[in-house]
């Protein structure tokens, strides 16, 4: 079953040991989601985090891509990228999306996260760069 303990290192190897996928039950629906979240530490500036986000929301469709053969083809699929608790205490996500195999597939493909701007989340930086 998906993910299996050989999933979950494989992804802690790739994304590091505060990364999370698993797979949950969506409540009165005939179908499973799948959630993948990975952490990361402030670039030097606003607009090179995002860049950097980004990558790491585009390395987890290719990830999940490379696995969505093994799940049935009405899974839900969420992406999260969000601060490392070494930076913001209570966390916090810089980008956060879903949806669909289409969608992860989409993600993958966009090289630019403006296409996905609605996946930006609103008071992403709080904390973070003010800071420095």
């Amino acid at each position: 079953m998906f993910p299996s303990e050989h999933d979950v290192e494989a992804f802690r190897t790739e994304f590091g040991a505060e990364s999370i996928i698993h797979r949950l039950a969506i409540p009165r629906q005939s179908f499973c989601g799948t959630q993948a979240a990975v952490v990361m530490t402030p670039a030097s500036t606003k607009d090179e985090t995002l860049a950097r986000a980004w990558e790491l929301v585009r390395a987890i469709a290719h990830w999940i891509l490379a696995r969505a053969p093994e799940l049935p083809a009405n899974e839900r699929y969420e992406v999260i990228v969000g601060w490392s608790q070494a930076v913001r205490r209570k966390q916090g996500q810089i980008f956060k999306w879903g949806g669909e195999l289409a969608t992860i597939r989409g993600m993958a493909d966009s090289s630019d996260w403006r296409q996905y701007e609605q996946a930006l989340r609103h008071n992403w930086g709080k904390d973070v760069f003010e800071k420095r």
